[in-house]
């Protein structure tokens, strides 16, 4: 019985400290909402202007396309987030809360070197 209490304990701090060090960081974060804010938006382009990145999107287009994304819209998607963004770090895990004015709220737990978004 004692054996076990002091594995479990051991298991326990061994958990907490990986938790710890694998807190993803704030640069982490605003490079995550902002690749999965271009996606969306560039699925809600697709849907109203059925201009994709397929065999219907003329192929002169698609660096156009991707030098907008990379160059233009990235860099200002990620001044707001940076902007709008606050940080709950507890030691082995972070809540990042994205407030884009009227439009939206994202909440996100960031563990373990990953994110998962529970909240938009």
């Amino acid at each position: 019985m004692k054996g076990n209490l002091i594995i479990g304990g051991i298991v326990l701090a061994v958990v907490g400290i990986v938790m710890g060090v694998t807190n993803p960081k704030p640069s982490a974060y605003k490079e995550y909402i902002s690749e999965k804010l271009l996606l969306e938006g560039e699925k809600a382009l697709c849907k109203q202007t059925e201009v994709c990145h397929d065999q219907s999107t003329p192929a002169i287009l698609n660096p156009l396309i991707k030098r907008v994304k990379d160059k233009i819209a990235k860099p200002a998607i990620e001044k707001v987030i940076e902007e709008t963004t606050t940080r709950q770090n507890l030691i082995f895990f972070s809540i990042y809360t994205t407030e884009i004015s009227d439009i939206e709220t994202i909440k996100t737990l960031g563990a373990f070197n990953y994110f998962l978004t529970y909240s938009s």
